[in-house]
Order: structure tokens, then sequence, then C-alpha cells
């Protein structure tokens, strides 16, 4: 029986590109990495977008970097459980993985707001324009999103809550890629638009606790949406 072909992110290709160079030899263990910008134009993707790969393939053991230092390709010494083996695909999941995306990305925002430099809002402009095109075009929004959250998620300059923060959206984007769980409509795309415009706008001026609550107004948002959806399942 034929499947429908799902759709790749380009996070997820450039990260088996870059484990595929690894394991071919073309980056040895022990060398560096080329810097952000130069491995973005290698690619030919945002930095946000390589930032979510080099996020997972650090969290993976894959490489290691040192503040100042640079991204150094090192040996996989153990195999850690990732975060989304936590998580299954049932409604109850997906819920509870907004609530708790609620909790962490509402101190998120605050934190970005305070810490924010110029190419990281340069960064959160990017993924909106992208999303604005993406709906002009009638095209799914998912990656631009993505790349949103990631980019405000990196603009705390904390690489733990930047790998957590990837996880999570890659757990829910899974569950809702294999469920019947997306409920959005163009209505809902412009709506998104309009709170992520609230975010950066907030974070663009330092205002933490605006950002905040900018942020809890998006995600509760999602939150009731989806509880509709799943109440008529």
């Amino acid at each position: 029986m034929l499947k429908k072909i799902e759709k790749i992110k380009l996070s997820e290709e450039v990260l088996r590109q870059l484990k595929e160079m690894i394991k071919s030899g073309i980056y040895q263990l022990g060398e560096k990495l080329p810097v952000e910008k130069q491995l973005a134009e290698i690619f030919g993707v945002s930095r946000a977008t390589l930032r979510e790969a080099l996020a997972v393939l650090e969290s993976e053991g894959w490489i290691t970097t040192k503040h100042g230092g640079g991204t150094f390709i090192r040996k996989i010494q153990r195999t850690v459980k990732p975060l989304t083996g936590l998580i299954g695909g049932d409604r109850t999941d997906l819920l509870e993985l907004l609530e708790l995306r609620k909790i962490l990305e509402s101190e998120v925002a605050t934190l970005a707001a305070s810490r924010a430099t110029t190419q990281d809002i340069a960064d959160l402009n990017q993924a909106h324009h992208k999303m604005e095109a993406a709906i002009s075009q009638g095209l799914d929004t998912a990656e631009a999103d993505y790349e949103f959250h990631y980019a405000l998620a990196s603009a705390t300059h904390n690489s733990t809550i930047a790998k957590v923060v990837s996880t999570l959206h890659d757990s829910y984007y899974d569950i809702v890629r294999t469920g019947s769980h997306h409920p959005s409509k163009p209505r809902d795309y412009e709506r998104v638009l309009a709170e992520h415009t609230a975010i950066l706008n907030a974070v663009e001026n330092h205002q933490g606790a605006k950002a905040k609550k900018q942020m809890l107004i998006h995600l509760e948002s999602i939150h009731r949406l989806l509880e509709e959806v799943l109440t008529k399942q």
C-alpha cells in the first residue's frame, strides 16, 4: 500500500548530511567545524535552521562546543535516552507537552528579551518574514514556526535551553504529523503570525514581562484550539 511521503524539515536534512560527513571522514574526530555563518552558506539554510541541527548533533554526542573556542567533532561515548523517548503520541501527551511548553517558553521569552543581540533579533525577523511569505503563498508554516521559537531560545544564549526547546518542538510536530490533531486553517496562521509579531516586538524592545505575557497568550490560544479539536475526535 502506498503511503503519503512526509515532508522533511530542513534542519533534519542538515542533520542527516552532517552525520554522513562525520561518518565518511570528511570531518575527523577532534576537528573543528567551520563557523556558523560558513556552514549555513554551505548548506544553503538560515543560521536558525543550522543551529537546530547542531543542537541535536551535540545532544547525541557527535560534537562538543567550547565557549569561545568553536565546535569540534568528538566520539560518542555513551547513548543518552532522548527526551522524545519519554513522550508518547496520544492526545493526552500532546496537551501535556503544550503545558510544558507554556511553562518553559514563557520564561525563555523573558530571558531572550534581556539578552537578545542585534543578530538574534535579525534571526527572529528572518523566521517571522518566512512565515509571512508562507502564509501569502498558501504554504505550510510549520518550518517557519519552528525557526521562530528556536531563534527565541537561541537568543537566551543558553545552549541547554536551546536544545530542550528544539527537542520539545520536534516531539510536538512528530505527534501532530502522525495524528489527526492539526487544526490549522488560514485564519489560524494569521492569528499565530500576529501573536509572533507581539512577541517579537517585546523582545526587540527588551521588555521581558511583556514578552512573557505575549508568549503565554500565544501558547494558551494554541492549547484551546487543540482542546476543541481533540474533544471532537
